[in-house]
């Protein structure tokens, strides 16, 4: 029998993130921009998934649900799934940013989707849109 491991991970994105230049703005339309954070800039804060890492992990490992056909078919691989979190802490705009396969892709999109609110990222004190990456590790053994 197959075993089956997913799970997130979730420092490369902190290392993605804190390698960007400090608050570099990326235009989703005229009106409205989207911060990519800082994390070592002190008046800067990341959006974080309620309870933090661990619990953001856990609720991955939870949600996943392994594609059948990517399963019997020993697809493995690291989805990369990109979205904003809106000033309420909203997750929206998600899309896969580095694919897999399209049953692997879907997943990740749906679980990423199913998050609960998250905590805002911040410039200077106020709550900002913000963009994240996730990468969602899927392996069979």
């Amino acid at each position: 029998m197959k075993k089956l491991f997913v799970f997130a991970l979730f420092f490369a994105v902190m290392a993605s993130a804190s390698a960007q230049q400090p608050v570099s703005k990326v235009t989703v339309s005229d009106e409205d921009i989207v911060y990519t954070i800082d994390n070592e800039l002190g008046y800067q804060k990341e959006a974080s998934f309620p309870g933090g890492e661990k619990a953001m992990l856990k609720f991955i490992n939870k949600n996943v649900v392994y594609p059948r056909t990517a399963m019997d078919n020993g697809i493995s691989g690291t989805v990369i799934v990109g979205f904003v979190v809106e000033k309420s802490g909203e997750i929206t705009n998600v899309e896969v940013v580095g694919k897999v396969s399209k049953e692997l892709d879907e997943e990740a999109v749906r679980v990423v989707m199913k998050m609960p609110k998250w905590k805002p990222g911040t410039v200077e004190g106020e709550p900002v849109r913000s963009y994240q990456r996730l990468p969602i590790h899927f392996q069979v053994m």
